[in-house]
């Protein structure tokens, strides 16, 4: 079933409508599916705010359900505004976003810090400016369990440059765009999972979801996020 939530919880009164939850069960992640954006006017007390993924092998179905919405709320006179748009990745305002990520290192996982393949998993961030350098002392990447990594020191990446952030031990070279966490133990799951970048100021500087089903088509461990 779908989820509800009251209207006060709304960003600026746009109502996202959905069909069935079981729908995320085949692996449609957000930038894979499309939302229904429909904006009510204040004299509509019956809101509802409900978001779902939805898979386009139901797309059929879907519309049937969201002509009998439109033409519920288009009958009472309180529809604004109807569009359909593909979900995507939201932006931020950030010089420094997640190029792409190996979450699934080649070969057979072994976390051996010397002999397991922890340093073949890694996160690419580049500076997408054109013209501003970035230090990324202060950034930070997550994962949807909370496990993080801070960029201690200080790497200025100049626009266009960017830093591979690998597992294992090892010596960080700018020269060599390579930063080490300097921990053997694998931090993005093999089959789903969200990434994050914050900046300094605990601001998110990008975010992004994948499964291993919905984002990566090819199946060779390795997604694509910014060219």
């Amino acid at each position: 079933m779908s989820t509800e939530y009251p209207a006060s919880t709304c960003v600026r009164r746009r109502q996202f409508i959905s069909y069935a939850s079981h729908l995320s069960r085949s692996g449609c992640v957000p930038h894979d599916c499309l939302h229904i954006y429909i904006t009510f006017s204040s004299t509509f007390h019956h809101e509802l705010c409900m978001l779902q993924a939805l898979h386009p092998h139901h797309w059929g179905e879907f519309l049937m359900r969201i002509r009998h919405v439109i033409a519920t709320v288009a009958a009472a006179g309180t529809i604004a505004v109807v569009a359909v748009a593909p979900a995507q990745a939201a932006e931020y305002s950030s010089a420094l976003k997640i190029k792409g990520v190996q979450y699934d290192a080649p070969g057979s996982d072994s976390n051996r810090c010397s002999t397991g393949n922890t340093k073949d998993e890694y996160l690419t961030i580049k500076n997408y400016s054109s013209t501003a350098t970035v230090n990324l002392r202060g950034y930070v990447v997550k994962d949807a369990a909370g496990n993080r990594f801070t960029f201690s020191a200080s790497h200025y990446l100049q626009p266009g440059d960017y830093v591979k952030l690998r597992g294992g031990h090892g010596t960080d070279s700018d020269a060599k765009n390579v930063v080490y966490r300097q921990n053997c133990n694998f931090i993005w799951n093999n089959d789903k999972d969200t990434i994050y970048l914050y900046k300094p100021s605990g601001s998110r500087a990008d975010v992004h979801a994948y499964t291993k089903t919905g984002s990566d088509p090819d199946r060779n461990g390795y997604i694509n996020y910014h060219g």
